[in-house]
């Protein structure tokens, strides 16, 4: 339980040091940057979670959450920040609302999903570290092919954009 503890208790620290810069990352090379920097961190220090061997365990663990966390604290900034450059500030609670459910829906699908990998003795606990790189590989990808602010989007009408910008100004000029 002690073990167990230091090793949750690094992952909050580095979460609440990492809310305190990585939006500041995120405000400086913007979101397309700064949601990418985020999520590489994330993604890597949580697939290291699958390459601890049992001498390493304890300091092993704490240093991947301890990263995770750092990684994991730039996704509400990037995806708040999202939401402010994509939606009107009379739309913002609502986009809000959808992203901040969706990661409740993941906590509540990670068991079952987790317990139909890993078996009843523990074997394949890494895998599912690995598949949630994996698909964070994925993301990436995905977010850095396609993001882009609303003003350069090439699919954005002139009346999307109106409505985007109608009732705010624009957030950054990255």
């Amino acid at each position: 339980n002690k073990d167990y503890a230091a090793i949750m208790v690094s992952f909050k620290i580095a979460y609440g040091i990492g809310l305190l810069f990585m939006g500041g990352i995120i405000d400086r090379f913007g979101t397309k940057i700064g949601y990418t920097i985020s999520i590489v961190i994330w993604s890597i220090f949580g697939m290291l979670h699958a390459a601890i061997k049992p001498a390493f365990s304890l300091i092993g663990f704490a240093m991947a959450r301890f990263g995770l966390g750092i990684g994991e604290a730039g996704n509400f900034p990037a995806a708040i920040k999202t939401v402010a450059e994509w939606f009107p500030k009379k739309d913002r609670a609502f986009a809000n609302g959808i992203f901040d459910a969706s990661t409740s829906v993941g906590a509540i699908l990670a068991p079952f999903i987790v317990s139909a990998i890993v078996s009843v003795d523990g074997k394949n606990w890494q895998i599912p570290f690995l598949i949630t790189g994996a698909l964070s590989s994925l993301w990436v990808y995905l977010w850095l092919k396609t993001y882009q602010k609303p003003e350069e989007h090439p699919k954005l009408s002139k009346a999307e954009l109106t409505y985007i910008n109608s009732d705010s100004e624009e957030e950054t000029n990255e």
